[in-house]
């Protein structure tokens, strides 16, 4: 799959003997709704057997406010 998505930063980590890598992504230069690229991720990670989450940068930091 290509898209216009540019990653800014990235972060990885083990939590529970699973490997964790956070992406904060760009998505300005990408026409597609957020919701058709969560389906074609969530694809690609079914093929590869691995699981792949997409959520808006607001719904992220208002799950992890304190």
């Amino acid at each position: 799959m290509e898209r216009n998505i540019n990653i800014e930063n990235i972060s990885q980590t083990v939590l529970s003997g699973n490997f964790v890598m956070m992406m904060m992504v760009h998505l300005s230069g990408e026409q597609k709704d957020i919701e058709n690229i969560k389906r074609g991720l969530t694809a690609i990670g079914d093929a590869m057997n691995v699981s792949i989450s997409l959520m808006h940068e607001k719904v992220f930091s208002g799950m992890y406010r304190i």
